[in-house]
């Protein structure tokens, strides 16, 4: 169950003149905003913690990127969340005291007055670090493309223990990851917050990124060359019309507790770019609902054709607006059927009726103005409506691949939208971002969803199964994981759809 309405009172662990840093007055903000919490004052810390230092000509090369990263984003404005910390008073922890002290610099509370707070101390870690220090992409040369592991850590009379954590999708350089990382570590902070208290599995520490070497560099630049060239490579092939990186769609038969990409088919390529498909069974027959795009197109459409014994028959073009559209998850309720296309550029949710299937559509229902929401869709289940979206509230990076929200609502006019209270329900760039709407197959149910690590956005393909989803609760596990290493000829996989003991994926060939 969800914390009761009284907000937890939340002292910040600070020496005098302290001074934010970007990410800190980011998670400062965030908290200061949020209902569930009150910021109630300052403790003393007692100890400080050594801060890493790797190698000079490593600091270096951080100092240039983080000037780049201030170049590309502008230097953070910290100065509502410094004076909302200058006025928080120096309190002590005791009966009237807060419930929990938060350290987001290296100061840390001695052992009486973690010991003193109901919820003890928390700190958060990313690869063993703080989230700020910059340097855990460098220290992971060999793998620096997997994933970051973050932490949130709980601390009071008894030794520490790990409450959350989560997996995060690097990005190319360290000062972006650390950026990133720092400002995406607030959303497995809040849920650990606001669920203090409430039974959970123990989960053991990440493994320490150790503090880099020069010996790290040469790979590490290496790495970052590279990148840069694939990028540049690609854009130049892409504005001249020559580009070879595309998506392409892929047809076999089985269900979602058991199928075999491999053993699918690619069907005819009739676009450039063919990715985000969904199976659609109407009127006795299956349609097909994907992306599309042509090889000079700079914004995607949602093209319709039908799929019959492994052959696609085009209809045209199902919905086509000035913005890009993506991921067209096509249903029915009653005799109506409907379309909830991504539509993140016009920053809200939108639900399509279609009026004369599958050609012609009308704008049905909006929700979420002014957000930034992807890969949605809506599930009966339980007597309830619930809508699936992967929802960005990021400062800097609109990544939608860390966080699933849920909501119940009363349908596809979304209607009474309320958030379930585990909200975000999944946290994970491995994990959370949806890669497909729900099935059910062999009364379970199913939800596919993609594997972005590497720095690589549709890296792999996961198979979630849902094991319990209430008004009050939502649990997931790993059923089966798919990556491109097992499937010869594939690059990248994403999205999967299932109908019918049919199923469609888009993959990236090699």
């Amino acid at each position: 169950m969800a914390r009761a309405a009284s907000p937890l009172r939340i002292a910040l662990v600070a020496a005098p003149g302290w001074r934010l840093s970007g990410w800190q007055a980011h998670l400062v903000a965030v908290m200061a905003a949020d209902p569930r919490f009150r910021l109630t004052g300052r403790l003393q810390p007692s100890v400080t913690e050594a801060a890493p230092r790797p190698a000079l000509p490593l600091r270096a090369v951080l100092a240039a990127e983080r000037r780049m990263v201030e170049r590309r984003f502008g230097v953070v404005d910290t100065a509502a969340a410094q004076r909302i910390v200058d006025g928080l008073p120096l309190i002590e922890a005791g009966a009237d005291g807060p419930d929990v002290a938060l350290s987001l610099d290296t100061g840390r509370l001695d052992f009486a007055t973690r010991a003193a707070l109901p919820h003890g101390e928390i700190t958060i870690r990313a690869d063993g670090h703080p989230p700020g220090c910059g340097f855990t992409r460098m220290a992971r040369a060999d793998r620096a493309r997997d994933l970051v592991t973050v932490e949130i850590v709980q601390q009071g009379a008894t030794p520490p223990r790990i409450i959350l954590s989560t997996r995060f999708n690097p990005k190319p350089t360290s000062a972006l990851t650390a950026e990133f990382v720092a400002e995406a570590a607030a959303v497995p902070l809040c849920k650990a917050l606001a669920h203090l208290g409430e039974a959970g599995p123990h989960v053991g520490p990440a493994p320490v990124a150790g503090v880099p070497g020069v010996v790290t560099l040469p790979g590490y630049l290496g790495s970052i060359g590279r990148t840069i060239v694939q990028r540049l490579a690609g854009a130049i092939l892409h504005r001249s019309g020559l580009s070879q990186d595309h998506w392409e769609l892929v047809a076999g038969t089985g269900d979602p507790d058991a199928f075999e990409p491999a053993q699918g088919r690619p069907l005819p390529r009739l676009a450039f770019l063919m990715a985000d498909p969904f199976l659609f069974h109407h009127a006795g027959r299956d349609f097909l609902f994907y992306e599309a795009m042509d090889r000079r197109d700079t914004i995607a459409r949602i093209d319709v054709a039908e799929l019959k014994d492994g052959v696609l028959r085009p209809l045209g073009t199902a919905l086509g607006c000035d913005t890009h559209l993506s991921f067209p998850h096509v249903f029915r309720d009653g005799d109506c059927v409907y379309m909830i296309p991504e539509t993140q550029s016009n920053r809200r949710l939108e639900v399509w009726r279609a009026v004369d299937f599958p050609l012609k559509w009308e704008l049905h229902a909006t929700a979420f103005e002014g957000c930034h929401l992807a890969d949605s869709f809506l599930l009966r289940h339980g007597g309830h409506w619930w809508l699936f979206t992967n929802l960005s509230e990021h400062r800097r990076f609109q990544e939608h691949s860390i966080a699933l929200h849920l909501f119940s609502c009363d349908g596809p006019s979304l209607a009474n939208l309320r958030p379930h209270p585990m909200n975000p329900v999944v946290i994970g760039s491995d994990t959370a971002r949806n890669a497909g709407a729900a099935v059910r197959s062999g009364g379970r149910l199913f939800r596919p969803a993609q594997d972005n690590r590497r720095n690589v956005y549709g890296y792999g393909l996961n198979i979630m199964e849902i094991e319990e989803l209430t008004p009050d609760t939502y649990r997931e596990r790993l059923h089966r994981r798919y990556r491109p290493g097992s499937l010869p000829g594939w690059r990248r996989l994403h999205h999967a759809t299932f109908d019918k003991g049919i199923f469609v994926v888009d993959r990236s060939p090699a």
